[in-house]
């Protein structure tokens, strides 16, 4: 049973949210949310995806959060948004799919987000992987076999 206090306090978090006036207290209350209600974190850090008026280091962050609670729908999010995505949300997917590379590296799911991914990246504009080349080559490097 949810006490009134844990219903009052997702309710300030899904305020906070959903009408921003500060975005790092958004992000620290879409974690939270995401920590005590998992379900309704993943549903509002899908609504922050999907809307592309957002701001976009907000919705990095909510692809951060969707990939911790729902890797398999994240997984699926990447290989449908990957090519139109801009270069921040390019590169916080590729970060997210590298860090997972020694636990998922036999989910054929997973496989399939690594190639689209290695695929756009090799496309992407040689000034652009300089500015992330952190995350590009880190990318490369550990699935340089693949």
């Amino acid at each position: 049973m949810t006490s009134k206090s844990e219903v009052t306090n997702t309710e300030r978090l899904i305020r906070q949210i959903t009408h921003p006036e500060d975005y790092r207290e958004a992000s620290r209350a879409l974690a939270e949310l995401a920590r005590i209600n998992p379900i309704e974190g993943e549903r509002l850090a899908v609504r922050i995806l999907k809307d592309e008026n957002e701001e976009i280091h907000f919705r990095t962050f909510a692809l951060t959060v969707f990939y911790d609670l729902s890797k398999p729908a994240a997984l699926t999010y990447i290989i449908e948004n990957a090519a139109s995505a801009n270069r921040y949300m390019f590169y916080t997917m590729i970060d997210e799919v590298t860090v997972d590379s020694e636990v998922l590296r036999d989910d054929p799911h997973y496989l399939e987000t690594v190639h689209v991914l290695a695929r756009l990246l090799a496309a992407r504009p040689k000034e652009e992987t300089q500015e992330f080349a952190d995350a590009a080559d880190w990318f490369k490097k550990t699935f340089e076999d693949m």
